[in-house]
């Protein structure tokens, strides 16, 4: 299972669509109080995030999210 496509939704939430046509919804408020997740300070920026080389959401240098942690989130 990997993820296809990523769309940055409103209110922090990604919709993750996996390459078996299920979805998966990930809301990332929790962890915006993080460290890791301390740069992603508006929906603007949270927004222009890109889904890169089928495993990694990227907004900056330091903060990204890879897939094997949205899987273990999500079992």
């Amino acid at each position: 299972m990997q993820i296809d496509r990523v769309d940055f939704l409103d209110d922090y939430v990604l919709d993750i669509k996996l390459t078996n046509g299920k979805r998966i919804r990930f809301d990332l408020k929790p962890l915006l109080s993080t460290a890791r997740f301390k740069h992603i300070v508006s929906e603007e920026f949270f927004k222009k995030g890109k889904f890169i080389n089928q495993c990694c959401i990227y907004w900056d240098d330091i903060t990204e999210l890879q897939d094997y942690e949205i899987f273990e989130e999500k079992k």
